[in-house]
Formats: structure tokens, C-alpha cells, sequence
């Protein structure tokens, strides 16, 4: 019989390693999450997640534009 894995969920900001504050939340609820604490995450967008060893990896990523 196979067995199974609960893979924990892990997000990354940079080289920041950010944990799951609740299992209940969305990729987006957690930015929104941990854009009170990191305030350069309110213009960025969450991609993943990536299976690593027995982690689901997302990565907070910044969209960096020019004004005008």
C-alpha cells in the first residue's frame, strides 16, 4: 500500500523563508498576510507552488515598473 505525505506549505520573499500562518488560507491571503509586515509584498503576486522535498514551495514575487 502507498503511503502519503502531507507536504507543508512554505513561502519565500527573497531569501526570507516565511511560514504558513494557517492552512485555511489562500496563496493571496497569506500575501495579504504578510504584506503588513513586509509593505513591498502589497505590489506583488504569489507564483507556485513548486514541490520541494516534502514542502509546496510559493514564491512572493515584486512587480517593479517605471511610473509614468
Amino acid at each position: 500500500m502507498a503511503e502519503s505525505i502531507k507536504l507543508v506549505r512554505e513561502f519565500k520573499h527573497g531569501d526570507i523563508t516565511l511560514q504558513d500562518p494557517g492552512e485555511e488560507m489562500s496563496k493571496e491571503d497569506v500575501l495579504d498576510f504578510y504584506s503588513v509586515q513586509y509593505p513591498e509584498l502589497t505590489n506583488s503576486h504569489v507564483t507556485g507552488p513548486t514541490v520541494r522535498e516534502d514542502k509546496l514551495e510559493f514564491v512572493f514575487s515584486t512587480s517593479v515598473g517605471t511610473k509614468g
